[in-house]
């Protein structure tokens, strides 16, 4: 491996190490509200927990391209 592709390749892994901190941190401020609200609106636990779960996986997506935005930008 050359120099210039093992330091591309470290960058690589430092900005996801950085965009998974991000995402955690997004999750760790919004989880239990997110799962509140989708509690109210489906009133089945198990529901919102598996809804959650995937608005952080395709938060997860969207990070992963440059796309995110604000969380809680716009009411469902």
């Amino acid at each position: 491996m050359s120099v210039k592709r093992s330091v591309a390749a470290a960058e690589c892994r430092r900005d996801d190490v950085a965009l998974l901190a991000h995402v955690q941190a997004i999750y760790r401020a919004h989880n239990d509200w997110l799962l509140g609200w989708l509690g109210k609106k489906t009133q089945c636990p198990e529901l919102a927990q598996d809804l959650a779960q995937d608005t952080f996986v395709r938060v997860l997506k969207k990070a992963g391209r440059g796309e995110c935005s604000r969380p809680r930008d716009r009411d469902l």
